[in-house]
């Protein structure tokens, strides 16, 4: 057996030589090929477990996901994408138009699909509100996210990922929200228009009585019993016409307030009041009016300064109401027959002038512009102040 195995020149060891190396190298790549198999088998369930995860989450959030291709229009939706809208997994089909375009409502459809596919472009992002026709054909309001993961070689996308939340419930209650503060605005209208509407009624005999108290004050026959009683009549009043006025304001400002913010008119009951209050002035001549206490109170007070919204507070009246009074009695405005007045005092006073007197110290008390005011008296009386002062002293002269 020895000579048989090992005779010289037989080759016995180089050939046991090259199978053990076949052997050793079978064993490596089996163990190698093991290996690979055993990474590729933690690489599958990894991936499984990543799946598992993926799909547990898409189960358990209310939030629907699509996935857009956007090249052939194929969509992954999830099943809340479905039962968000009330259908079953499978109803909507596999694409964006079934599942997302015919959805839209008719009156968003077009803005919608053009600002998604602006800002995925541009932005590779959008943000959108937009109501989807639900099953049952009413429509529910979706904030829909998504976000741009591919692009072709022109940078245009070829693919979108995102998700749909349902704002049904949060619009709802903003609308809920609006309503009550619209009605809120309506009451605080109504309130302050109510206000105003008083303060001014109660302006009106309130000035009357204030200006036949200052009339009957005037009088040199009256003793010291009534002169008190009359003072005090008078204090009284103007005290309570201080309260209506700012009752009056306070109401008015807080109408203006809410008119700017809500655009709203005038209620119909503010416009019957104007109306009324313009009716009002259909007086007799014979009578005594609120526009017969303006008057007064100017005549008394020339040389005051007037501005209209004084006017108001004197009269009670709005100052439509005594625009519309001046101009039906004096065919002018208040600002203009207040201008005669003066003029007509300042004449008087040039034509029973002082020798020392000077038509500056005696107009200046009524006019402040003493330009503006000898045009005005020129106009009026065809002549200038200084030309009735030199007349008065040559008839005086003479």
């Amino acid at each position: 057996m020895w000579g048989r195995r090992f005779r010289p020149g037989s080759g016995g060891r180089s050939d046991l030589s090259q199978q053990d190396c076949k052997k050793a190298t079978v064993l490596n790549s089996e163990e190698m090929t093991k290996n690979e198999v055993q990474k590729l088998t933690q690489q599958v369930n990894q991936l499984k477990t990543s799946e598992e995860r993926f799909e547990l989450a898409l189960e358990a959030t209310s939030d629907g996901v699509w996935d857009w291709n956007i090249n052939n229009n194929e969509t992954y939706i999830n099943s809340a994408y479905c039962t968000m809208l009330g259908y079953q997994p499978g109803d909507l089909g596999n694409d964006a138009k079934s599942q997302w375009m015919d959805l839209l409502h008719p009156e968003e459809i077009e803005s919608v699909l053009a600002t998604a596919k602006e800002k995925l472009k541009q932005d590779g992002i959008y943000e959108i509100e937009f109501r989807m026709r639900c099953k049952d054909g009413s429509y529910k309001w979706i904030l829909s996210r998504g976000k741009v993961f591919r692009r072709d070689s022109d940078g245009k996308p070829t693919r979108a990922v995102g998700t749909h939340i349902d704002l049904t419930a949060r619009k709802q209650f903003e609308i809920e929200l609006r309503e009550a503060k619209r009605q809120s605005d309506a009451a605080s209208r109504a309130k302050s228009y109510f206000l105003a509407n008083m303060s001014s009624e109660l302006q009106s005999p309130l000035t009357n009585i204030i200006g036949l108290v200052d009339t009957l004050q005037r009088r040199n026959d009256l003793n010291s019993d009534v002169e008190d009683k009359l003072g005090k009549i008078a204090k009284y009043s103007k005290f309570l016409q201080s309260i209506l006025d700012g009752v009056f304001e306070k109401s008015t400002i807080q109408v203006g307030k809410l008119a700017m913010e809500i655009t709203a008119l005038p209620s119909s009951a503010m416009m019957e009041m104007l109306r009324k209050q313009e009716q009002d002035f259909a007086f007799n001549p014979q009578g005594y009016s609120q526009l017969d206490v303006v008057c007064d109170y100017i005549r008394a007070n020339l040389e005051t300064k007037f501005t209209l919204s004084e006017l108001e507070g004197i009269s009670g009246l709005t100052s439509r109401a005594l625009q519309y009074a001046f101009q039906k009695r004096f065919n002018c405005s208040p600002k203009h027959w207040i201008a005669e007045q003066k003029l007509i005092v300042v004449r008087s006073y040039l034509l029973a002038a002082a020798p020392e007197d000077k038509v500056s110290r005696i107009a200046s008390k009524f006019f402040s512009n003493m330009g503006d005011f000898a045009r005005l008296y020129q106009l009026k009386f065809g002549e200038m102040p200084s030309e009735t002062l030199r007349s008065t002293r040559k008839i005086e002269s003479d």
